[in-house]
């Protein structure tokens, strides 16, 4: 007799891969991601990294905010529809591809998410397991930049009937040096100040979160989130300043000062949110309710010691410790209601209120015959209490498979007074803001997608902007609010054309009233006083080209961009120009090329011209990024380089008729690496086991 004997493969060996794409489609407003395992980049990857081969999408190559290629713009992390309580960048890579059914991209939200502002939106959807038990998720990551600074993330989440948990923790430890000199030249006055610094920034920060939802019945989920946090820093500076005449090498006098910043409390951060989901009908209308209250206890203490040397030899010194205790208590109720009249149209409408309250505490004490004295006049507590009524609503339509349209009214009540506690000084402001938006979409075919966008935004002032008192930044240089700061209010046109599906082109328009700027400018006294104001009105135009191709089976993927602006700032100030013009442009390139299919090479090199800003201007730079990143199953590690080439590394800040300062910054190489793992989920392993048990004893046998 024959006797054939049958090896077993064990099941939990077997890699099943792709050479294609991810499938994307768009649906009205959004641009909808899924098959994300058709990628031969998705095995083992974490979704920061995924990201980057995704063409509506702008990653940056080490770490950051992600922001949308259509409008360039930031956008705000969702998963399931709900915030993280971590940065973007942080929780992407800690949650791996495996666990993820589809990403849908909003670039115009319309009121349908919980975003402020010009913000779009990134929604991950994680998959419903159908598999009970915990699955874990850790990612390490270390940079070198100057200093050393490690971080790490931890995350665990947990299935079981109708519950759903998932919690994680986030910590980091960041050492960076800068090596910095400032030039200040007052024209005007034949002054000129020379200031040097040497700074260490040491900090740690801590972040917990945890999510649990409950699904009660097939229409019916409730969901409780929470987190907290603190921030402790150490910074410490030592900086020389020089006084000498315009054009003269003669030093009048110096000052040496040396700087502690500290934060004493650990903890600095609490959050809460409920949240209750109504499925009401089949076709997907839905209604949200949720309460929020977030809680913020920022303290920070500074201590100064200066060292006054006139030209005569003579000396003095001053020893002054500043400290500054910040209370925020923020309340808010936001309910959503979406009306699905038919697959083609439905109506969004919300309604929200939030108040908060702010107490500032700020006291300012010199060394006089051995103890810290407060000084009369710059001690002082600051009150704000603010609150905003918002109500939207937004019809989103199509008229037919290829044409669709969104138009939204959105209406705000805002309101807040404010108090010096000592001078009993007061302020209040009441306003209301009406801002329409219109979207526009045609797609012809797969190959070609024109949209059109019109809205309107409001900026307004926080505390922090509006607070009047000085905050020492150094022996010559403070910060201040200034409470009679207007907000600014935004109107915005673009339009983005994808043709050939690879290639992108977008236009952009923002015109901006009563625009805001942070100023650093000499105040009269002898110091320097950064403080923001409202610069008057500009324009923003801006245009750009994106090509995203994937060559040789999606092994290849090349990626180009080129931008140009164009900004016209009309300035109210009288001591700035009446008109400033500005051009710049800035180009990115980025190669990825997937090895053995496991292995992955990214160079980027960009370049960004001169360029002026609300409140600076940059110089042209270069940069150049590589990166190499091998893939496991369940894991992935990622080291990396960059670089930044200015020329003569001058950075041009700001320059004014008669006024200028300039900056000089050391350049350090940025050297990176992370790594990430998902494991856990017992019962799923436990399944895995039995069944290669059951098939080696069953083809194990001798078959006649």
């Amino acid at each position: 007799p024959l006797h054939i004997t049958l090896e077993y493969i064990s099941l939990d060996e077997v890699t099943v891969t792709a050479d294609g794409k991810p499938r994307m489609v768009r649906s009205g407003n959004k641009v909808l991601i899924d098959k994300l395992g058709n990628s031969p980049h998705a095995q083992g990857s974490d979704m920061y990294t995924f990201m980057k081969f995704i063409p509506v999408l702008n990653v940056p190559m080490f770490s950051g905010e992600v922001t949308l290629r259509e409008t360039g713009k930031n956008a705000v992390l969702l998963v399931n529809g709900k915030p993280v309580h971590i940065p973007m960048d942080v929780y992407l890579k800690n949650i791996h591809v495996e666990n993820v059914e589809r990403i849908e991209v909003v670039a115009n939200p319309m009121g349908e998410y919980k975003v402020n502002g010009t913000d779009g939106v990134i929604n991950l959807i994680l998959k419903k397991r159908e598999d009970e038990g915990i699955q874990c998720n850790l990612s390490l990551n270390d940079t070198q930049y100057g200093g050393n600074s490690q971080g790490g993330t931890f995350s665990v989440s947990y299935t079981r009937n109708k519950a759903f948990i998932t919690s994680g923790i986030n910590v980091g430890n960041s050492h960076f040096k800068f090596e910095k000199k400032v030039d200040y030249r007052y024209e005007d006055t034949g002054r000129r100040m020379l200031e040097e610094s040497d700074m260490n920034n040491r900090s740690q920060n801590f972040s917990g979160y945890f999510n649990f939802d409950y699904e009660a019945s097939k229409r019916h989920t409730v969901g409780v989130q929470a987190s907290a946090g603190g921030y402790r820093q150490d910074d410490e500076s030592l900086i020389l300043s020089t006084y000498s005449g315009y054009g003269s090498v003669q030093v009048d006098s110096s000052y040496r000062s040396a700087s502690n910043v500290y934060t004493p409390d650990k903890f600095s951060y609490l959050s809460g949110n409920l949240n209750y989901t109504f499925r009401i009908d089949d076709k997907g209308s839905m209604f949200y309710a949720d309460a929020d209250y977030r809680m913020t206890r920022p303290n920070a203490y500074t201590h100064h010691v200066y060292d006054r040397t006139d030209v005569g030899g003579n000396a003095d010194r001053t020893d002054n410790l500043q400290k500054v205790k910040t209370c925020i208590d923020t309340y808010g109720v936001w309910l959503r209601y979406i009306k699905v009249f038919n697959p083609g149209t439905r109506l969004v409408s919300g309604l929200s209120y939030y108040a908060s309250g702010t107490r500032y505490d700020y006291v300012y004490e010199s060394l006089e015959d051995g103890g810290y004295v407060n000084v009369f006049g710059q001690s002082n507590r600051f009150y704000l209490d603010d609150r905003t009524l918002s109500a939207n609503a937004s019809l989103h339509h199509s008229w037919s498979n290829h044409l669709d349209m969104s138009v939204e009214l959105a209406v705000h009540f805002y309101g807040a007074e404010g108090e010096q506690e000592m001078t009993g000084e007061s302020f209040s402001r009441n306003e209301v803001n009406v801002l329409p938006a219109f979207r526009l979409a045609y797609d012809p075919n797969e190959n070609h997608a024109l949209s059109l966008n019109l809205m309107s935004m409001v900026f307004r002032p926080n505390y922090f902007d509006l607070n009047p008192f000085r905050t020492y930044l150094s022996v010559t240089s403070y910060r201040q609010g200034n409470p009679e700061l207007k907000s600014a209010r935004v109107y915005s046109t673009g339009i983005n054309y994808t043709f050939f599906k690879d290639y992108s082109l977008n236009a952009s328009v923002d015109c901006w009233r009563d625009n805001q700027a942070f100023l650093t400018l000499p105040d009269g006294e002898g110091f320097i006083r950064t403080m923001p104001v409202n610069r008057g009105s500009s324009c923003f135009v801006n245009w750009g080209l994106d090509i995203d191709k994937t060559l040789f089976h999606n092994r290849l993927n090349l990626s180009y961009s080129v931008e140009g602006n164009f900004v016209r700032f009309k300035n109210d100030l009288s001591y700035m120009d009446r008109i400033q013009d500005s051009f710049s442009w800035e180009t990115d390139f980025r190669a990825m090329a997937l090895m053995n299919r496991q292995w992955t090479f990214i160079a980027g090199y960009g370049y960004s011209s001169h360029a002026m800003s609300d409140s600076n201007t940059q110089p042209d730079r270069h940069m150049v990024d590589l990166m190499l990143m091998k893939r496991f199953r369940h894991s992935n590690l990622s080291i990396g380089l960059r670089k930044f080439f200015r020329k003569n590394d001058k950075d041009v800040y700001y320059e004014q008729p008669g006024y200028s300062y300039h900056t000089f910054m050391k350049q350090y190489w940025l050297a990176y690496a992370s790594f990430s793992v998902t494991f856990g989920n017992s019962r799923t392993k436990t399944v895995i086991d039995r069944s290669n048990a059951e098939v080696k004893s069953r083809t194990s046998r001798p078959v006649k």
